[in-house]
């Protein structure tokens, strides 16, 4: 048992001495103070319970696997993502806990940083459509080698939906025989397809920043103002992508 002597911690012990016998010959009591290790004790919970802070509080997923692939932390970013038992994870190989596999992927990026000693990208697709984009990175001992691994694996899922929709409406755009012009919120040139630049006799190096009024004239400005907001719109990440026509002045 512990006992506090001011401000000092003694840890007390009790011993029996006996004989070869067995019979009785003295008691042992020790007194060993604990003060300096009960304080180092704290200070490293305490650490250890900040760090599990400042992990939880990251939207990104955090991994830490040994030189063996076994899992040594994740946080709560890895739990969700991934939909694991957080009580189940500690110890046991990654290709088990996040792929349900009896063998080590292959390839495999974190073998490479082990290996290399170099940080490795990758982007992984999950069962559930959750696409990861997965940076590796190497974490050295005091002597210099290479103990363990920290994955760091973003949800990008949706940033992908959205580039892919774009490149989509882009290619629309650019076979389309309509003339489509994209503007800034000042009604600025931001881009225009070639049909577009055909027709008023434009370069789209000349116009880029420069008022649509200025560039197009002012009747065909006037034509496009009260269509300004259906020309061409573009939500957030997800969203859809609308095209509408305005009349042109004849």
């Amino acid at each position: 048992m512990d006992v506090v002597v001011g401000e000092s911690i003694y840890r007390s012990q009790s011993f029996v001495v006996r004989d070869r016998q067995q019979d009785y010959l003295y008691s042992l009591h020790l007194m060993e103070d604990a003060t300096q290790k009960r304080l180092a004790r704290r200070e490293l919970e305490e650490s250890e319970r900040r760090f599990r802070e400042v992990t939880n509080s990251l939207n990104d997923v955090l991994i830490m696997l040994d030189a063996e692939l076994n899992v040594k932390l994740l946080n709560e970013a890895a739990v969700r993502v991934y939909n694991v038992d957080p009580d189940n994870c500690l110890g046991r190989p990654c290709h088990e806990v996040f792929w349900d596999c009896r063998e080590r992927c292959d390839p495999c990026p974190v073998l490479d940083v082990l290996r290399t000693g170099k940080m490795a990208k990758e982007k992984r697709y999950l069962v559930d459509g959750t696409i990861l984009d997965r940076s590796v990175y190497p974490i050295h001992d005091a002597a210099g080698g290479i103990s363990a691994c920290a994955v760091i694996a973003s949800d990008v899922t949706e940033r992908e939906k959205y580039i892919t929709k774009l490149k989509r409406f882009e290619q629309i755009v650019s076979t389309s025989t309509d003339l489509v012009a994209f503007f800034d919120a000042d009604n600025r040139f931001l881009a225009a397809n070639s049909v577009y630049q055909d027709y008023f006799g434009i370069a789209l190096a000349d116009i880029v920043g420069r008022h649509a009024q200025e560039v197009i004239g002012e009747d065909h400005y006037r034509s496009f103002l009260p269509y300004r907001d259906k020309v061409v719109w573009a939500g957030r990440a997800g969203d859809s992508f609308g095209l509408d026509r305005f009349p042109l002045p004849r």
